[in-house]
Formats: C-alpha cells, sequence, structure tokens
C-alpha cells in the first residue's frame, strides 16, 4: 500500500495504478492507501491527482451615520446558508473547490441603499439590481466580495434596488411631509409638484427631486 497523506489547501481527487510497461490502466480508482499486488518482474506506477483549493471572503462596507449599528443578511451557496454581517465585518468561506459561487446580500427596511458591489481577486460578474455577485473560483485563488451600503439621509429620495438612482421608472418611497417633483419627456418638460405619501409607483423618462413641505 501506498498513502498520500492530507496537505492543506488540496483535495485528493483520483489514485490511479498503471502498468508502467504498456501505461494500461489496471485501476482507475484505487483507495488511498488501497492494497495491490505487485507480481515478480511487473513494474507498476501509482498516479495520485489533486486539486488546489479556493477561497471566498465576504465583506461589508457601510458609509452612514451609525454605520455599526446595522446588521446586513446575506444568502450564499457556499459556507452558512445565511449570515449577517456589519461594518467592516467579514465571512471567510473556508476552502472551496474550483467552480461558480454566489452570495446575495438580502433586502433589508433599514435606511441604506446598497451602492456597489465589488469583486477583488479573481473573476466574476456583480448586480446591485439584483443584490448579488457570482464568482468564478479557480485554483488557489482568494477572491473578496465587498458589498457597501450608503445611509440615506432623511428628507432625501430613496430609489427601488431595481432602478437607477434618480432616473426613469420606479419606485419611491417618502414620508407625508414630503413632497415631489418630476419633470421630463412625459411632462412635455414642464415641473409637475404633487404632494404624496407612501410608496408610489414613477413612470416615464423623468428626473425626479424630493423636498420636504415642511
Amino acid at each position: 500500500t501506498v498513502e498520500e497523506l492530507a496537505a492543506a489547501g488540496w483535495d485528493l481527487d483520483q489514485v490511479m495504478l498503471i502498468d508502467a510497461d504498456t501505461s494500461t490502466v489496471i485501476n482507475p480508482e484505487l483507495n488511498n492507501a488501497g492494497e495491490f499486488t505487485l507480481a515478480a518482474g511487473q513494474n507498476l506506477q501509482l498516479v495520485f491527482k489533486n486539486t488546489q483549493l479556493g477561497t471566498i471572503v465576504v465583506e461589508k462596507r457601510v458609509i452612514g451615520f451609525d454605520p455599526n449599528e446595522t446588521e446586513f443578511a446575506f444568502a450564499s451557496d457556499f459556507g452558512p446558508a445565511e449570515f449577517s454581517l456589519s461594518h467592516n465585518g467579514r465571512l471567510a468561506s473556508g476552502t472551496l473547490r474550483p467552480g461558480q459561487y454566489s452570495v446575495s446580500e438580502l433586502m433589508t427596511s433599514s435606511p441604506y441603499q446598497l451602492t456597489d458591489i465589488t469583486i477583488v481577486g479573481g473573476s466574476g460578474n456583480s448586480s446591485i439590481a439584483n443584490r448579488s455577485a457570482t464568482v468564478n473560483l479557480g485554483s488557489e485563488d482568494s477572491v473578496t466580495v465587498i458589498f457597501t451600503n450608503t445611509q440615506i439621509p432623511p428628507g432625501f429620495f430613496k430609489w427601488d434596488p431595481i432602478y437607477p438612482v434618480g432616473i426613469g421608472a420606479g419606485r419611491a418611497s417618502y414620508a407625508s411631509d414630503q413632497r415631489l417633483t418630476a419633470s421630463g419627456d412625459d411632462q412635455a418638460a414642464d415641473e409637475k409638484s404633487e404632494d404624496l405619501t407612501g410608496t408610489n409607483e414613477l413612470t416615464g423618462n423623468s428626473s425626479f427631486n424630493l423636498f420636504q413641505t415642511n
């Protein structure tokens, strides 16, 4: 028997027993430290195949008045299925096999808007609209995904995250003592002001500003 000892950051994928004279594979799936028989005059070769692992770290950045007071919930398909992070918090995945992994920040009722998702040290893509990042993790990669939220001061206009800030169709949330002023193509460039409360749907190619009424 021959055994490969565990090595940090590596997975043992396969052990093959090969006839070294003919290159014939005798056993393609020999167990690690598995027994084999060597006949007189026979030359055998043991081939150990390994994959180097990678890691993903999720970090949280918060821009606001009390950034350490709010926790943000996340979901991932690596590590914990759900976890929470506050400002400067981080979660490390541990070692992962190469592949595609995703992590997303769940919706929150706090006065913070997701403003940036950055992938550092590897490839992938992110979407603020979907509040998620996809990482293409390679061997030996150490990838960090940074989610940044910015606090919205009282009296400022808050967009639903599926739309760009300040332009186009969207949904606005604001208090009863605020007034929405909208101008754009669908108002024939005329400014229109309304006293609105709660959550309202906005349509058209317009830009919007929100003002306090008192």
